[in-house]
């Protein structure tokens, strides 16, 4: 299992949160540190395909993460 991270850009806007991130994770322990507003949580965001890649790709075992609409379900579970 290998997730490839290849010059992912992601803006809110005019604000860079991502500016050309280039990373592959590796089965093993990972871990993504960094002040508030460095971005981590876009890029969880677009790692999990809820969030659209502005530019750049995200390969998961080869094959491309992409944007997924998602609808929650209007009935609470209990």
């Amino acid at each position: 299992m290998e997730i490839d991270i290849q010059g992912v850009t992601h803006t809110y806007g005019k604000i860079a949160a991502l500016d050309e991130i280039s990373l592959t994770l590796k089965p093993g322990f990972n871990i993504l540190l960094g002040p508030n507003g460095a971005g981590k949580s876009s890029l969880f965001g677009l790692l999990t395909g809820l969030q659209r890649i502005g530019q750049g790709n995200i390969l998961f075992n080869g094959k491309p993460v992409s944007y997924t609409h998602l609808t929650l379900p209007t009935t609470p579970y209990v």
